[in-house]
């Protein structure tokens, strides 16, 4: 554990912890800052104190500081002044105002303002704990909300890219865009991308991998965890893979996390996957949960939609053979154009540069019926 800064409450390594985790004491009463103060210290929540308005001004500016506790009356300015100078730039903050009884109007007023609850004074030792505990379960709700919803406006940005690629465009560029798609919107060090190709899943593309494409490993469907998410169809979440019984597998020397989850790319009805999309090594301090599997998961959807219309704008450039075979059919688009063009040289009437180039289409593709 992280060593505590005395002065502050704070670890003295500045990026432990999720930001909104620390309590921000505002009071210029030395007893009600220190007492608040242990009742935090006696249940692991790290602290900030302020003993003026100006100072309460300036750390609440601090990114880990998503609770502040505020006395109404202040030795430099109103209470009520630093919480609308406050919220006015961080309007997330949840804000615990002090009072004694007789200020019961400041304290409606703070209300008005903003603040989520107030306290009065004396404090009462478990009323406080359960106001702030109240605070920063609400602060946290509404922090997690505002990056889920920063990263779904992220997928969709990914999305509409994909969406834009056009169809004829080499199937490997659509697999880059969707490996540093994954990589972006989960924020993932580590993203592959595996297609199969008969019974092996072939790495198509890759984020953050040393090795070239050619030289990665192919994974046997029901092999390892990509080619288990491939035979089952069923998506795969893990917080840590040393841990996980399901696996036994050590962390890899090149993994900085033993975190991973894994997606299959299937067609609606179909009764196996195509593919495999993987994500691993997330952002320092966290694992993969529960709303980066669905973020994944409608990334993949997307994908193999695109992927799937890819597939089908190549089928329509060439020609399905007829019913009775002949030596026509399966003609390309190319080859039915240029025997129009040749037909036509040989006329100059309207009528029968036209009829010629019925004919030509007739005899390339092998279709009896032919009109315009």
């Amino acid at each position: 554990m992280a060593a505590s800064d005395p002065t502050s409450g704070l670890p003295s390594d500045s990026t432990s912890g999720p930001n909104g985790d620390c309590v921000l004491i505002v009071d210029d009463e030395r007893f009600f800052r220190e007492s608040i103060r242990d009742l935090l210290m006696a249940d692991g929540i790290p602290f900030l104190l302020a003993e003026d308005g100006a100072q309460a001004a300036e750390l609440a500016m601090d990114p880990r500081v998503g609770v502040m506790v505020l006395d109404i009356q202040l030795p430099d300015q109103s209470g009520l002044q630093v919480l609308e100078r406050v919220r006015a730039v961080r309007p997330e903050l949840r804000v615990i105002v002090l009072s004694s009884h007789t200020g019961q109007e400041a304290v409606l007023d703070a209300l008005g303002l903003g603040a989520c609850d107030y306290l009065a004074k004396p404090i009462h030792e478990q009323e406080t704990r359960l106001a702030v505990r109240r605070a920063l379960e609400s602060y946290g709700v509404a922090r997690d909300w505002a990056t889920l919803r920063a990263r779904i406006e992220r997928l969709i940005d990914e999305v509409q890219r994909i969406g834009s690629l056009d169809p004829t465009e080499p199937a490997e560029t659509l697999h880059a865009m969707v490996a540093e798609a994954a990589s972006r919107v989960l924020g993932a060090s580590k993203t592959s991308l595996l297609v199969r190709e008969g019974e092996p899943l072939r790495v198509a593309a890759a984020v953050g991998h040393k090795l070239p494409l050619a030289e990665l490993d192919r994974v046997q469907v029901g092999d390892g965890v990509a080619g288990q998410v491939a035979a089952k169809g069923q998506a795969l979440l893990v917080g840590d893979v040393e841990n996980d019984g399901r696996f036994r597998l050590p962390r890899r020397p090149h993994y900085h996390s033993g975190s991973f989850v894994a997606v299959p790319l299937s067609t609606p009805g179909a009764s196996e996957a195509r593919g495999v999309l993987c994500a691993t090594d997330p952002e320092t301090g966290r694992v993969f949960a529960q709303e980066d599997l669905t973020l994944l998961r409608l990334l993949a959807f997307t994908a193999q939609q695109r992927m799937d219309e890819a597939a089908d704008e190549m089928a329509a450039m060439t020609v399905p053979e007829a019913d009775d075979p002949d030596p026509g059919a399966g003609a390309t688009g190319a080859e039915v154009a240029r025997a129009v063009c040749e037909a036509m040289t040989r006329e100059t009437e309207p009528a029968a540069l036209l009829q010629a180039a019925l004919r030509s289409v007739s005899d390339t593709l092998g279709a009896r019926l032919v009109s315009v």
